[in-house]
C-alpha cells in the first residue's frame, strides 16, 4: 500500500480539516464504535471531498451495516478522479444488500487502477459477494486487485461471481484473492481457474484457499488456470486444509511448471492426504524449476 499525504485517526479531525483540498487522505478508525451513526457522519465530511484521487480507509470493527453502507457508498460515488482505494470493513455487520450498494458505487469509479477490498467476518452471503463481482467486473482498469472475504461460509456462487470479475480484468497485474475458511468446492475452483485463464499479464498471484473442501479435481483445476499466466514471476497457492491427495498434489506441480518465468514460490499443501514420501516428491519436483530463486513448499 503506498503512503497518503494526510492522516487522520479521529473523526472529528477530519472533519475540521480543509475538506475540499484533500486529494490523499488515510482515515483510520478501526475499533471506534462507529455504528452507522458515525459513519453516516464520516460520509458527509467525505462528500466534499471531490478531488480525492487516493483514499484509503481503515474502518474495521465498528458495527457498521447495510444502512451505513449506503451512506459510505454515496460517498464513493462523489470521487471521479480517484484512482487508488483502500476499504478495510472487517468485521462488522455488512450484509448482502450492503455489499451489493458497495458493488454499485464501485462500478462507477472507472478510472480506479488499484483496488483494496477486505471484507472477513461479515454476514456476507453468496448472493452479495456475487452481486458485487458482477460490479467489479466493470472496473476495467485495474492493474492491481486484492481481495479478502476468508471465514464467511462462502461457496459455489461467490466463486462464480468473482470469477465473473478477474475473468474481465485482463489489465491485471497484481491479483490477491482470500477466500480460506469458506465451502468453495471443485466447481467453484473450476469457475476460479477459468478466469485465470484470462489474466494474461498477472505477474504477482496470490490465492489463499485453505480450509475449504477443494479435491484434487479442484486442486488441479486451479492449477490449470495459472497454468495460463505465463507472465508470472511470483506466486502464492494454498490449499492447505483441503482434501487433496498425491493426484491432486503432483497435478499442481505439474501445471505450475508451465509458468517459464516463475522466480518466486510459495506452496502451502499442509494437511492434506499426502504422506512423507509423496512430499518429498514434490519438493523434488518444485525445487527443479528453471528460473526459481526462492521457494518456500509447506507441506
Amino acid at each position: 500500500m503506498i503512503k497518503a499525504e494526510k492522516y487522520f485517526s479521529d473523526l472529528q479531525e477530519f472533519l475540521n480539516s480543509p475538506l475540499p483540498t484533500h486529494t490523499s487522505i488515510h482515515i483510520d478508525l478501526t475499533e471506534n464504535d462507529l455504528g452507522d451513526e458515525g459513519i453516516s457522519e464520516l460520509s458527509q465530511g467525505l462528500d466534499q471531498c471531490a478531488n480525492l484521487k487516493i483514499f484509503l480507509a481503515a474502518l474495521r470493527d465498528n458495527q457498521i451495516s447495510n444502512e451505513g453502507m449506503l451512506s459510505f457508498s454515496s460517498s464513493l460515488t462523489k470521487f471521479k478522479y480517484l484512482n487508488y482505494l483502500v476499504l478495510q470493513l472487517e468485521e462488522n455487520e455488512i450484509q448482502d444488500e450492503g455489499a451489493k450498494t458497495l458493488g454499485l458505487a464501485l462500478e462507477k469509479m472507472i478510472n480506479l487502477t488499484d483496488l483494496y477490498l477486505l471484507l472477513p467476518s461479515n454476514p456476507l452471503r453468496d448472493q452479495g459477494v456475487y452481486d458485487l463481482g458482477s460490479s467489479l467486473a466493470k472496473l476495467e482498469n485495474l492493474n492491481n486487485l486484492i481481495l479478502s472475504f476468508n471465514d464467511q461460509s462462502l461457496g459455489e456462487l461467490s466463486a462464480k461471481g468473482l470469477s465473473l470479475a478477474i475473468g474481465k480484468l485482463t489489465k491485471l497485474q497484481n491479483l490477491s484473492l482470500d477466500l480460506s475458511e469458506n465451502q468453495i468446492d471443485d466447481i467453484g475452483s473450476a469457475e476460479l481457474s477459468t478466469a485465470l485463464s484470462n489474466c494474461k499479464n498477472l505477474k504477482i498471484l496470490l490465492i489463499d484457499l485453505g480450509v475449504n473442501i477443494i479435491g484434487n479435481q479442484g486442486a488441479s483445476a486451479i492449477a490449470q488456470g495459472i497454468s495460463n499466466c505465463l507472465n508470472l514471476f511470483s506466486l502464492t497457492l494454498s490449499l492447505s486444509m483441503n482434501s487433496v491427495s498425491e493426484e491432486g498434489a503432483l497435478s499442481i506441480v505439474s501445471e505450475i511448471k508451465n509458468c517459464k518465468n516463475l522466480q518466486s514460490l510459495i506452496l502451502c499443501l499442509s494437511n492434506n492426504e499426502l504422506d512423507q514420501q509423496v512430499c518429498q516428491k514434490l519438493r523434488r519436483r518444485a525445487l527443479k524449476f528453471q528460473k526459481l530463486t526462492q521457494a518456500n513448499i509447506d507441506l
